[in-house]
């Protein structure tokens, strides 16, 4: 669910709750580049960082063992699938030895909605294997924030704090406010 992936789809309410949460998040202004940069600069897999978010919204707690678990199974769709699509993507779009023709353009084009239907089909397997009622509760959103996201940062290495700062107040802006 990265810029490069194009337009967010509508919000359909037969979607399953971490796909529309993620929609809900993604369509916030602050939100593409720092997905982007997270995920270019550090790695980030944003499907499991926004699984965080999804659960800590929950005040749902991950443990070690769960989140490598997470990050496994994340791992093997988005080496596997993800971002195979994703490299013949930007390829289409920035090598200059691509033939410039109006086939070329459709097939990035199919090729970014299928990126998206992978990812999506990724969270889809993430909410389906790690079910938010098996999950220790939290007393606050706050807290869980505070513990999935360091969890991931440590995962992945030190990620940049102000990012991070941001999400989490974008996240608390978005599902803690009256609706």
């Amino acid at each position: 669910m990265t810029p490069a992936t194009g337009s967010i789809p509508a919000l359909n309410v037969n979607e399953s709750a971490f796909w529309r949460f993620s929609l809900k998040l993604y369509s916030q202004s602050d939100i593409p580049p720092i997905c982007l940069h997270l995920q270019d600069q550090y790695g980030v897999d944003v499907n499991v960082l926004f699984f965080c978010l999804f659960l800590s919204v929950q005040q749902r707690l991950l443990e070690s063992h769960t989140f490598n678990a997470v990050e496994t199974k994340a791992k093997i769709w988005r080496s596997n699938v993800v971002e195979p699509l994703r490299s013949v993507r930007k390829i289409l779009k920035t090598d200059l030895s691509t033939p410039n023709i109006p086939g070329c353009q459709k097939l990035r084009e199919a090729i970014k909605k299928s990126e998206l239907a992978a990812e999506r089909l990724q969270q889809e397997m993430l909410e389906e294997s790690f079910p938010v009622h098996h999950l220790l509760q939290a007393n606050c959103i706050e807290i869980a924030l505070k513990h999935n996201l360091a969890l991931y940062d440590k995962a992945i290495g030190p990620l940049p704090k102000p990012s991070l700062q941001t999400l989490t107040h974008i996240v608390l802006t978005i599902f803690l406010s009256p609706t």
